[in-house]
């Protein structure tokens, strides 16, 4: 399970495509190549870069929750559901 705020930036908080967001890329596409299972969940207001990232990443669905508040019991239970069937 990957939780995150955002996709892969600046110092100055503004999206880079660059060279991070390519090794990111990269690296998810290794392990998933070996079998590992990416689960993100994205605590944020997405904006549609950001998704498209975490889209590309992930091994299925991205749960998308704007604060840490709304990770609660029933979206933990979803989320076990999920990965236990994988």
């Amino acid at each position: 399970m990957l939780i995150t705020d955002g996709q892969p930036t600046t110092t100055d908080g503004r999206y880079s495509p660059g060279p991070s967001t390519r090794a990111a890329k990269e690296r998810a596409d290794n392990v998933k190549d070996l079998g590992t299972y990416i689960q993100p969940v994205f605590i944020s207001e997405v904006e549609k870069d950001a998704e498209d990232f975490m889209k590309y990443i992930a091994s299925g669905s991205v749960f998308n929750i704007d604060t840490f508040d709304d990770l609660n019991d029933d979206l933990v239970d979803e989320l076990i559901d999920n990965l236990c069937k994988k």
